[in-house]
């Protein structure tokens, strides 16, 4: 609920999305499964024909590696218990909580 709270107080608006997934690994023990993959992602601004053509970038690109944990529940299905992304390749983009750094009180 928090999380969703920050992400209200962004100024970004976007029409569509394209998100492509590499999956590197995957370990699957009992109840847990943990992918590591890489998402690269493409959101389009929500901007006029006319302002892409005055030069206003269309869309922001982001390639992130990821390492997500998924726990079966009890009717079988899997849950995503938590997806934390590898900051080691630079700054995260304006769309991504920074979980290591997020402070649900605040």
């Amino acid at each position: 609920m928090q999380k969703g709270l920050r992400y209200e107080g962004t100024d970004l608006r976007y029409t569509k999305a394209r998100v492509d997934v590499d999956v590197t690994s995957a370990d699957v023990t009992g109840r847990t499964a943990t992918p590591q993959l890489t998402d690269h992602t493409r959101l389009y601004f929500a901007l006029t024909p006319q302002e892409v053509e005055d030069g206003s970038p269309e869309c922001e690109e982001s390639s992130l590696p990821r390492t997500m944990t998924f726990a079966r529940g009890t009717d079988g299905t899997w849950l995503l218990a938590s997806d934390r992304v590898d900051e080691a390749g630079g700054p995260l983009p304006a769309t991504e909580v920074d979980e290591a750094r997020f402070d649900p009180a605040a």
